[in-house]
């Protein structure tokens, strides 16, 4: 077989692959698409009978529940919050893969709403503090800040996978320069939990990429996903640093509104 022949038989060879390829995620969507759809009902009366019960039992409707009750009903509302995150994603995703996913761009105050999500965030957790650090009292961003909101919660809920010790959890907000004249709004959220090996960096944003570390701790892959996505549709930019022993910081950019 001389060379061009061969070079054509890599070529068939590598468009069949690449044809199984697509195949194989288009199969992949469709069984996300609907799992998604099909916990939709589920979870919403799972969820809805759970606020009933612990309205009446906080309320005193109810049974006199011992502690270890009320901290189960408590540990079902976490799965149902955790099972719904999930779905949204999922949702998310999908929208993303068919270009639908629509954002609402408009200035919005980066220092309040980090704020506001460390805040609702603070009440899901007894073993993590988050810490909001800054010198501006407020900095306006080009944005959708449903979506900033989104992928902030899925950082930080990351940085408390990574630190299964507890400990406290940085978010640092600054004004920088991407260049002389272009102003930036860089944030950063840094854990001090475990630290991500190299190797696991370059595939950390994937799709359905899952890293595992000397703690077994797993992420949702999706997850990390959609935020570069989202990041990097609103003209901003995110990455991941990690120091041995020191652990890892995701740093975000996103246009200064001027």
């Amino acid at each position: 077989m001389n060379v061009a022949n061969r070079h054509e038989r890599n070529l068939v060879l590598s468009q069949h692959c690449m044809a199984y390829a697509r195949m194989g995620i288009g199969f992949m969507d469709d069984f996300i698409s609907l799992a998604v759809h099909a916990l939709m009902v589920p979870l919403t009366v799972w969820r809805k009978f759970s606020q009933m019960l612990v309205a009446q039992v906080t309320g005193g409707q109810g049974f006199n529940a011992p502690a270890w009750q009320y901290e189960s009903m408590a540990g079902h509302e976490r799965a149902i919050m955790h099972m719904t995150s999930l779905r949204d994603i999922s949702l998310d995703v999908k929208r993303l893969q068919a270009g639908k996913l629509a954002l609402n761009i408009e200035p919005c105050d980066l220092i309040a709403l980090a704020r506001r999500v460390v805040k609702y965030l603070q009440t899901t957790t007894n073993k993590h503090h988050f810490q909001v650090r800054t010198g501006l009292d407020y900095l306006i961003i080009m944005a959708d800040p449903f979506r900033i909101e989104q992928v902030l919660i899925n950082l930080l809920k990351n940085a408390t996978r990574d630190s299964p010790e507890g400990g406290t959890i940085f978010v640092d907000i600054w004004e920088g320069h991407e260049s002389e004249n272009v102003r930036v709004a860089a944030l950063l959220v840094m854990d001090c939990g475990l630290d991500m090996p190299d190797k696991h960096r370059a595939k950390l944003f994937g799709r359905f990429s899952r890293i595992d570390n000397a703690w077994t701790l797993k992420g949702e892959g999706l997850s990390l996903h959609l935020c570069r996505a989202l990041i990097e549709r609103q003209a901003g930019y995110i990455w991941v640093e990690s120091v041995e022993h020191h652990g890892t910081t995701f740093y975000v950019t996103l246009p200064v509104y001027s």
